[in-house]
Order: structure tokens, then sequence, then C-alpha cells
């Protein structure tokens, strides 16, 4: 839709802005926060980024049981210069203040915000990278994590519209007469429900 639209072109901007960057000693790196209800396509909005710049996806399980400070560098090493970093739900992990993190089941894990914040964009991060925040509740985020300069735009992903739903109606039933996609698209948008709902409510519909 249109937001993937103004998404992928911002995205393009940056990509051919390289040279603008380092002549204006800026740091070349852009981030991003996909906020909205879950099922809303923000995970596939990163996947349509990747494929349309050819830039690997880099997903920063910062919620495994193992990851703490040394796995988190380890894991940004790794990571090419151009690729996109993705770190989903970032409101749920578990990330602490404190200089020593304690995982809930007493075992030591886990990441201090300062490390994180230092490994997303500090002297070691990788050059052109596009970082890619997800979030259901963007209200928990600590401010250090969104301020400017971290994340330069913030998207919000919504319940589907008349037209996404309709599409999605067309999608499924190609000889369906077009008032009844969009009397689907209507009644839809009514109840205010993610595109992932209406799929599943399609595919269980399919025949």
């Amino acid at each position: 839709g249109d937001t993937v639209g103004m998404l992928l072109a911002d995205a393009a901007r940056f990509v051919a802005a390289r040279d603008w960057y380092e002549e204006r000693g800026i740091p070349y790196r852009r981030g991003y926060l996909f906020h909205g209800v879950a099922g809303s396509g923000k995970s596939s909005a990163v996947l349509a980024m990747a494929s349309a710049l050819g830039r690997p996806v880099y997903d920063l399980g910062l919620s495994d049981a193992d990851m703490n400070e040394s796995q988190l560098l380890s894991a940004m090493g790794a990571m090419e210069d151009g690729g996109i970093l993705l770190v989903e739900d970032i409101d749920a992990v578990p990330v602490s203040r404190s200089r020593d993190m304690v995982a809930t089941d007493g075992a030591k894990g886990g990441v201090t915000l300062a490390s994180l914040l230092n490994a997303l964009d500090g002297v070691g991060a990788p050059e052109g990278r596009l970082l890619v925040m997800t979030s259901n509740h963007p209200a928990k985020l600590d401010a250090a994590l969104t301020r400017p300069g971290r994340v330069d735009v913030q998207i919000v992903f919504g319940p589907a519209t008349v037209e996404q739903a309709s599409s999605l109606f067309r999608r499924f039933y190609q000889g369906a007469a077009p008032d009844m996609a969009d009397e689907f698209g209507r009644a839809a948008a009514t109840r205010e429900v993610s595109m992932a709902a209406l799929q599943e409510h399609l595919l269980r519909h399919r025949e």
C-alpha cells in the first residue's frame, strides 16, 4: 500500500545518498520503527524492503536465551555493510539499564541498554546499515532507543483498510464480482482487524 511505497522510496533515497553523508561527516545509517497492531504487515514490509533493495536481512534475536553482550557483538561483527538489521518486538526484549544483567531463570544472560545502543550505532556499527525495530507497544520503549538519529522514521501499521481488504478478497476469489470485493472491504474495515486475521479467515473459507 501507500505505507510500503513511502518506506521503499525513503530507503532508496538513503541508499543513493552515501556520498552526501560522507561529504558531511554524518554516520551513514538509517533507522526505522514500525509499530502497530500484531499481524498488520510490519515484518512483511521488511521483506519487501530487502527484496527491493537487494539487501540481506539480519534478524537480531535479542530474546534468545543465550544472548549476552559477547554474543551481541559477535552478531554485529558478522553483519555486512549495507545490510538490514531487524530487531522484532523490541518492547518485549529483556534489556536492563544496570551494568549486570541477570536472566529470569537465574543464569547470566541478556544485554544492557548501553551495550545494545552501542551495538546499534556505535563506532563499530556497519556502514550503510538500515535498522528496523518493530513494536506492538511503542509507548513501552526507552526514549534512548527511539531518539532522532537512531530512529529517523516511525511508521504506523494499522488495521486493514477498505482497499487492502478488497484487494486481498480479489486475490482469493479471482472470479468474484467486483461489488463483492468492495462489500467485503467495507465490512472488514469497520471491524478494524489485521491483514493477517483476514488472510486466515479467507484461508478457512477458500472453497
